[in-house]
């Protein structure tokens, strides 16, 4: 048993060195499009929205905030058949607002489901060089425009940007504040190597090579949208690439229970069910640990504490990295709950992915390749 932990722990280690490594190092990209407002493209902002009544206004409002000439950018905002009062507050909201429209979707485009299908329709009516997506829930910076730009040179035609959970009190708040905080410097460090996903809350790409793929009404449905038009791109050699900055850094609204955390999860877990294996060993290492920790603890405390001491100082020093890189608080004395938290958490998730193929989200039923 002491053996396999070390095995694991040394495995951790390694991904954490070398996501530190990676972290630290300097990043240069194009700014092309920040010198010159003449350069500046016309952009199309994509905003599905599904009973959003107690969010949209917050995410709209940030949306006209942008610092970013009113002539060049247009926000479409699809209402998904909402049985709130989302439709009356986003129309409320843009009557004098001539970059601003509202569009109702009442009906399935092709192949295309929920989310997708909005975004497939949007895209559609869009006449933005740049397409942009962000959800209801968020709320973007003012040069969210400007920080996924400037990345685009070479092949790279998709970006993915930095979200966070919005920091709060409740203790379910912060732990998932710092989960974000962990996953954007794992995927900022694994596209580096090869992507493996996509942020549908704050993502652009190139419409011409959206438009290539066939859109979302031609391609195969899957809950994870943003992961198959990613793959999607790939597998015409268009390079995606995960920004992890404090410029372009956007929130999400934190989620209110742990049963919309599970649906969440298992919502990523089945979509990204074609993740390589070598992913899948990661997931298993991380899931696995702490349950290995507890058995250890039992027949021989000793190893057991100083194995997770190892845990949660790596921990905490690849946080620190990334919030450092962020220029947010941390609350570095909140990792001991949250490395609690973990092992709670991944556990259920895994079980609760694994009941049922079908994934409720937005109070809609779907399964993983419907």
């Amino acid at each position: 048993m002491i053996l396999v932990l070390l095995t694991m722990l040394l495995l951790h280690l390694a991904v954490l060195v070398f996501c530190i490594i990676h972290l630290n190092r300097k990043h240069f990209s194009v700014d092309r499009y920040m010198e010159n407002q003449a350069e500046l493209p016309f952009v199309s902002i994509l905003v599905a929205a599904r009973n959003e009544e107690e969010n949209i206004l917050d995410c709209l409002k940030s949306l006209a905030n942008l610092n970013y000439p009113d002539d060049k950018f247009e926000v479409l905002i699809g209402n998904d058949n909402s049985t709130d009062r989302t439709g009356e507050i986003v129309a409320d909201f843009i009557k004098n607002m001539s970059s601003f429209q509202l569009i109702n979707i009442t009906k399935n485009v092709g192949s295309a489901k929920g989310k997708a299908n909005v975004l497939a329709q949007l895209a559609m009516g869009a006449k933005g060089e740049y397409f942009f997506i962000t959800d209801s829930d968020m709320q973007v910076p003012r040069n969210w425009l400007q920080s996924h730009l400037k990345h685009y040179s070479g092949d790279v035609y998709m970006t993915s940007g930095t979200t966070l959970s919005k920091p709060g009190n409740p203790i379910f708040t912060k732990m998932q504040y710092l989960e974000w905080l962990y996953l954007m410097g794992l995927f900022n460090t694994i596209d580096a190597i090869k992507p493996i996903t996509a942020m549908g809350n704050n993502m652009a790409f190139k419409a011409d090579k959206y438009f290539d793929t066939g859109g979302y009404e031609n391609l195969t449905f899957s809950v994870t949208e943003d992961i198959q038009l990613m793959n999607e791109f790939a597998k015409k050699g268009y390079i995606h690439k995960h920004i992890l900055s404090a410029e372009n850094l956007s929130f999400q609204k934190p989620l209110n229970t742990i049963i919309d955390l599970l649906k969440q999860r298992k919502r990523w877990f089945q979509g990204g069910k074609k993740q390589p294996f070598y992913i899948w060993i990661l997931f298993g290492v991380y899931a696995g640990f702490l349950p290995a920790i507890v058995a250890l603890f039992i027949f021989n405390w000793q190893p057991a504490i100083y194995i997770l001491a190892a845990k949660c100082l790596a921990d905490g020093l690849f946080i620190r990295t990334i919030s450092q890189r962020l220029q947010v608080r941390t609350g570095l004395f909140w990792l001991p709950v949250f490395e609690i938290y973990l092992f709670i958490i991944n556990p259920f998730i895994l079980a609760y992915s694994l009941i049922t193929q079908k994934v409720e989200w937005k109070e809609r039923e779907f399964t993983a390749q419907d």
